[in-house]
């Protein structure tokens, strides 16, 4: 119980300091309006996390108590692989799918392996915190939401850019991977 309340208190910080990150940042006016995958990324995300805990309540699993630390050093590695990515696109990383002006292929840094970095470090984290509950039915359930929506949210984004770039990003998509290397 207690790594489930350091888990939901890391997630929450995490998520703060993420949204006040992002909306810091000005947005040109074509970008204004949020994406679909924007809202289906959001709602994925607290849907699996408020119905993972449900179920991990009522099925409380004491012996997976103690993951707590691995659970929460994974939920870190999650939080500062994401924070990392966003610094290492700078300017470009926006939470809305647009390409901006003067924009390149950051091909640099995690960007030099993993195209998503930052989808990947959410993923890492919501795994941590479903470690934090105490049931690997939490886990299977972020997982089950939060999978195809960050697979959908990829696909648009990799479409976009395979638009406005053209070849570049293809050699780019050639020569890394989605979010493991060697698997996806």
């Amino acid at each position: 119980m207690t790594a489930w309340r350091a888990g939901l208190l890391l997630l929450c910080l995490w998520f703060l300091i993420d949204y006040w990150l992002l909306s810091r940042r000005l947005a040109p006016r074509e970008m204004t309006r949020s994406s679909v995958s924007c809202w289906v990324l959001m709602v994925a995300n607290v849907l699996g996390v408020t119905l993972a805990s449900w179920a991990a309540f009522r099925h409380w699993a004491p012996d997976m108590e103690s993951q707590a630390l691995p659970a929460l050093f994974l939920m870190l590695t999650g939080i500062g692989l994401r924070f990392a990515s966003i610094f290492q696109l700078g300017r470009f990383h926006t939470s809305k799918l647009a390409v901006l002006p003067g924009q390149i292929v950051v091909a640099s840094g995690l960007y030099r392996w993993i195209r998503h970095p930052s989808y990947l470090g959410v993923l890492i984290l919501l795994a941590g915190f479903g470690l934090t509950l105490g049931s690997w039915t939490g886990v299977l359930i972020l997982f089950g939401f939060s999978i195809p929506a960050y697979a959908f949210r990829i696909q648009q984004e990799e479409r976009m850019l395979v638009a406005y770039f053209g070849q570049i990003y293809r050699e780019y998509q050639a020569r890394t991977a989605r979010l493991i290397p060697l698997i996806y």
